[in-house]
C-alpha cells in the first residue's frame, strides 16, 4: 500500500487538482497538488514495513514518481525546454523532503501490533 501511495500519489494528485484546471491551473491548485504529494508520503511512511530497506526503497519510488509526474506535467505546458530549469531546481528540495516526509509519517502514525 506504501509503494502504490508514493508511486501514484503524483500523478492522481494531477488528476484531481490539475487536469481539469484546464491550460492555466491557478496557484492554489499547484499549491494543493504540492500538499497532497506530501501527504501520500506521510501516509506512505506511516503505513510503510519498519525497515531502513522499505524506507530508501520509498523515497526513490517517491522522488521518481514525483520528478516524473513534473517533467510529463511541465513539459506539456511548455515548448521551449525552460521547463528543465524547473525540474534541476526541483529536484534536490523533492529528493531532500520525501525521505523527511517518510520519516514524519513513521513518527506520526503508531504501528498496529500484531494480533493472533
Amino acid at each position: 500500500m506504501a509503494y502504490a501511495l508514493v508511486g501514484l500519489g503524483p500523478a492522481l494528485a494531477w488528476l484531481a487538482w490539475i487536469s481539469w484546471g484546464g491550460e492555466w491551473a491557478s496557484d492554489a491548485m499547484h499549491v494543493a497538488w504540492f500538499g497532497t504529494v506530501a501527504a501520500t508520503c506521510v501516509l506512505a511512511g506511516g503505513l510503510a514495513p519498519r525497515t531502513r530497506t522499505h524506507l530508501a526503497a520509498l523515497a526513490v519510488t517517491a522522488i521518481i514518481a514525483t520528478i516524473a509526474t513534473l517533467f510529463l506535467w511541465w513539459s506539456t505546458d511548455a515548448s521551449d525546454g525552460l521547463f528543465m530549469i524547473g525540474i534541476m531546481l526541483a529536484t534536490p528540495m523533492v529528493s531532500l523532503a520525501a525521505p523527511i516526509l517518510l520519516l514524519v509519517g513513521r513518527r506520526l502514525i503508531p504501528t498496529m501490533p500484531n494480533v493472533r
